[in-house]
């Protein structure tokens, strides 16, 4: 039976706030010459090496589909596009759209919705060579690799007749393209997953991110285990109002139901981890979501943006910001870091490594610090595009520098 999958959709929101400790946050924009038309139609998976961000041109794959692979060199925003020819039995598109994208020195590995992973061999020229496919028992979330293995996990609430198990990780020896390992690991998150989110992650050196609802906690793991290490405990700004287990979302795959109370519990006295993503091996990137405290009205409704490091044997915040849906003088003028806080900009993913997070984005350049003056921002902007003209009407990279801390 095909899955099917709902989601509720972030609004756009504005950063507002002071760094603790008074560090500064480096932001680099660069353009690149890949045109901002018709490259956001569609969610995008991004993969970061280290020195290229990789991703794909279409959400979508068929027998006859033309896909373009982009390597664009981090930092100087440089791109090349590289052809990839997809296998003669793939089915409609609409069963293949591109869960993620994986690479390699030597090969690259796309996870498509059909539950099949594709392989492609790097030849000396730098092209690929499809090289087969590897069907998997479960679909595929986000994948990963980490030395010689490749890693799927796959996170929802799925109905009972579409399958039993909500969070299945699978391990996948590179050499012999078999997997090795299928871990079911902790699904308490699992019925919040109808609302975009980001509750895993897998740093290359093994360590693993979970987050667990509806307490605010973040397990600390590795890749191979099912068990948790450890655990950090994010402090609650907000009551709970509604603590009776019968308004939390159920966990037994009714997901349009699910969907309704988790909006209502959304805009009304539901504190959430929504996100968490490793910045390194010793920072931690979160976002937390903020009820409104008013059913009629989602306008008052924050996030907070948080940064922690490993600091002995304690992972302590480093900085801080408060997500508004408006800015706090009114203009329309983006904050910095907005988008470090909103879960998918324009369709595309964000990926992190050594401290920087990466994103690829067009439109509005966003100033890196306040004022929110529309004279200082349009300065600002007017400056930046001289440097760079093709930021004006193309993609670029964004990179956001936390090593400071």
């Amino acid at each position: 039976m095909r899955k099917s999958r709902f989601f509720i959709l972030p609004l756009l929101l504005i950063l507002t706030g002071l760094p603790l400790q008074g560090q500064a946050i480096d932001r680099q924009f660069h353009g690149t010459s890949l045109s901002a038309s018709g490259f956001f139609n569609g969610r995008k998976p991004v993969f970061y090496d280290g020195q290229t961000l990789y991703t794909v041109d279409v959400p979508y794959v068929s027998a006859k589909s033309k896909v373009t692979l982009y390597r664009i060199d981090v930092p100087s925003g440089t791109h090349e596009g590289v052809s990839l020819k997809m296998p003669g039995d793939l089915s409609a598109k609409e069963s293949n759209l591109i869960r993620d994208i994986a690479t390699t020195p030597d090969g690259l590995y796309m996870g498509l919705s059909s539950n099949i992973v594709l392989h492609y061999t790097r030849t000396t020229k730098g092209g690929y060579v499809y090289a087969g496919k590897i069907p998997l028992p479960f679909g595929i979330d986000r994948m990963y690799i980490v030395g010689n293995t490749l890693i799927t996990e796959e996170y929802y609430d799925f109905h009972p007749l579409d399958q039993q198990e909500k969070h299945v990780r699978i391990l996948i020896d590179l050499a012999t393209q078999k997997i090795v390992k299928t871990l079911r690991l902790d699904e308490s998150a699992a019925p919040y997953t109808p609302v975009m989110n980001h509750f895993f992650d897998v740093h290359p050196s093994g360590r693993t991110l979970t987050v667990k609802s509806p307490e605010m906690k973040i397990m600390l793991g590795t890749y191979d285990q099912e068990g948790h290490a450890d655990s950090i405990v994010i402090e609650r700004r907000h009551p709970l109002p509604c603590t009776s287990v019968d308004l939390l979302p159920g966990s037994s795959g009714e997901v349009v139901a699910n969907i309704k109370t988790l909006n209502e519990l959304d805009k009304t006295c539901f504190e959430r981890l929504e996100k968490v993503l490793f910045l390194d091996t010793n920072l931690i990137l979160a976002t937390v979501n903020h009820p409104a405290n008013d059913s009629n009205s989602i306008i008052n409704r924050t996030k907070r943006l948080i940064v922690l490091k490993k600091q002995g044997k304690k992972w302590n915040p480093v900085f801080e910001e408060t997500v508004s849906l408006v800015p706090p003088d009114g203009s329309t003028v983006y904050a910095p870091l907005f988008r470090a806080a909103y879960l998918y900009t324009n369709g595309m993913e964000m990926t992190a490594s050594e401290g920087k997070l990466l994103f690829l984005a067009y439109g509005k350049i966003i100033p890196p610090s306040s004022p929110f003056d529309a004279a200082a921002y349009k300065a600002y902007k007017d400056s930046e595009s001289k440097k760079d003209k093709a930021i004006n009407k193309n993609v670029w990279l964004e990179i956001v520098d936390f090593t400071g801390f």
